[in-house]
């Protein structure tokens, strides 16, 4: 693997382990020989680290982060086998992402491939979501065309995207459009711009009204609720949270928030209903007595452009 790639392997591995397990953390009163062997280490004087390394693993044999930093020395000078050992070594104590990775690399680098398969699922397991790495390091080489590697790569793509996959993140995809919007009576309501972001998990509007008035909002699969949520927020300082929804019978999503505090709390209601392929009702409802009666505040047609 070049230099370039392993500093970006190491940066996405970060990102997903934010904390180092305490064989990846240097003691706190290193010994001579360990600082010693750093000190090759960090000159990248690999072959003559290699060698330090070992001979403070002879003393100190359950040091995860010695055994990691070995692997890495002889991973540079091509010792694949010794630096798979010395990597597995480390995962054992430690259990990093990083040594787990480099296991599976090694052994692909060895034409391993099942050890470097098994080596991917525990990396994968522990929380790895590089597709692109994968796709990239050219110590998986040998392993492009495999099946077995090709769904390693889209498990980590599921994981670093996960509602592209996601059935629920797309039950609001019918609102996604450049729109005109009209009252039921076919006059101008006003224009919006319903955007998919951030990978297909929020889908982002912007509502401009009839006066050149304009609002945004959020609007998201919350999977810890198991439902829909929306943030709304317009120039005129307004802001509605809708943090419960239910799809409707028609294919829609009907969204409720509380607005205000008790005594005086109201709720509101909207419900979006995609009625054709160009065209999606929403219908704003409001309720002062805690849902038993309830008095239209908008009702909006948004029709598609082109």
């Amino acid at each position: 693997m070049s230099t370039r790639l392993r500093i970006a392997v190491l940066a996405a591995l970060l990102v997903a382990a934010p904390a180092l397990t305490r064989a990846q953390s240097r003691p706190p009163t290193p010994s001579p020989e360990l600082a010693h062997a750093d000190s090759l280490y960090a000159r990248k004087d690999f072959t003559g680290a290699a060698k330090a390394y070992r001979a403070v693993l002879t003393a100190t044999p359950n040091d995860g982060r010695a055994w990691y930093r070995l692997g890495y020395s002889l991973s540079t000078v091509n010792d694949n086998a010794g630096a798979a050992e010395a990597f597995e070594r480390s995962a054992a104590i430690g259990h990093q992402l990083l040594a787990m990775y480099n296991a599976a690399a090694m052994h692909a680098r060895l034409g391993h491939r099942d050890r470097a398969l098994a080596w991917l699922d525990s990396t994968l397991a522990a929380g790895f979501s590089g597709d692109s790495i994968l796709r990239n390091d050219a110590d998986f080489a040998s392993l492009r065309s495999d099946a077995g590697f090709q769904q390693r790569v889209a498990t980590a793509e599921r994981a670093f995207r996960p509602c592209q996959s996601r059935p629920e993140s797309h039950l609001f995809d019918f609102w996604i459009g450049e729109w005109d919007v009209t009252t039921p009576q076919g006059q101008p309501g006003g224009k919006s711009s319903v955007q998919q972001i951030l990978s297909q998990c929020v889908i982002f509007e912007n509502w401009t009204d009839r006066q050149g008035g304009q609002g945004k909002s959020f609007n998201a699969y919350n999977v810890d609720y198991n439902m829909w949520q929306q943030f709304w927020t317009d120039q005129y300082g307004r802001v509605t949270e809708y943090r419960e929804s239910e799809r409707t019978p028609e294919g829609g999503l009907r969204f409720l928030a509380h607005q205000g505090a008790p005594p005086q709390q109201s709720l509101i209601r909207m419900t979006f209903t995609p009625i054709d392929a160009k065209t999606v009702r929403q219908f704003g409802e409001t309720s002062s007595d805690g849902g038993k009666t309830w008095t239209t505040s908008f009702d909006l047609y948004y029709h598609r452009r082109g």
